[in-house]
């Protein structure tokens, strides 16, 4: 929801309101956190929030969630959508703990010493559709589960930003060959959907076509930094995308 809505979400709920800092920022880039332990933490707060909780960040595309290997350091911050009834279930739980960002607009929670922004309806000024909600995944563990971003929109969403900030971001291409590879290599995952993939990098991230192909030839350039034995799958799997992206284009 945008803003100026959730801040009166949040007064309605008594969730004071507060800058994160320079200094806690900085503190939090630098830190490193282990990949079970995130997902530790996710599904203690899935447990919390009773379900109403959504992965949407880096840690999604980690080896044991979207991704099949590390490529990088795993997120160093949790990113999540909730709703309105996660909103009151985190305020019941964590009371003082937790406040709405002055600078960001998103609810933040330090969690185990690890940052945690829930965003509702929206995120980074992008209204969340119904279709997102449709296709998340559920993780399973066997301390628990949590629900997931599905790999065609934290792709998306990660080219969104890019493309919005005019500035690529190698982490995101290692994230996004992680995703696209993955269903190579784990049962449990899903081929990507090119077709579904790239309407929502039209619709989305970004409606100029040369601009989209700018990015996926940025993510191309990354494979080099991967096995030898990947590279001719992630070559594959571009040039599916790149096909789609000029059918989906070309209406």
């Amino acid at each position: 929801m945008p803003k100026e809505k959730l801040t009166q979400l949040c007064k309605e709920h008594h969730i004071p309101s507060k800058e994160l800092s320079v200094e806690k920022i900085d503190f939090y880039r630098y830190q490193k956190y282990n990949e079970d332990v995130l997902i530790q933490f996710m599904i203690e707060l899935d447990t919390i929030l009773k379900g109403n909780l959504i992965s949407i960040g880096g840690f999604s595309a980690g080896s044991k969630v979207l991704g099949f290997r590390p490529m990088r350091i795993i997120s160093n911050d949790l990113d999540c959508i909730t709703n309105e009834e996660g909103v009151k279930l985190l305020h019941n739980h964590f009371k003082d703990e937790l406040y709405q960002t002055t600078n960001y607009g998103d609810i933040f929670l330090e969690y185990n010493g690890v940052p945690v922004g829930f965003d509702v309806e929206e995120t980074h000024d992008w209204h969340i559709p119904l279709d997102f909600f449709e296709n998340t995944i559920r993780f399973s563990f066997p301390q628990g589960s949590f629900t997931s971003i599905s790999p065609e929109y934290l792709i998306g969403l990660k080219a969104r930003r890019s493309l919005s900030k005019k500035r690529f971001y190698g982490k995101d291409a290692l994230d996004s060959i992680n995703i696209l590879l993955a269903p190579f290599f784990k049962d449990n995952l899903n081929r990507i959907d090119y077709n579904k993939l790239g309407g929502i990098l039209r619709n989305h991230a970004c409606s100029k076509k040369d601009e989209v192909e700018e990015y996926i030839d940025f993510i191309s350039s990354y494979k080099q930094k991967i096995r030898k034995k990947e590279i001719p799958l992630i070559e594959d799997s571009l040039t599916l995308l790149k096909k789609q992206i000029k059918q989906i284009y070309s209406f």
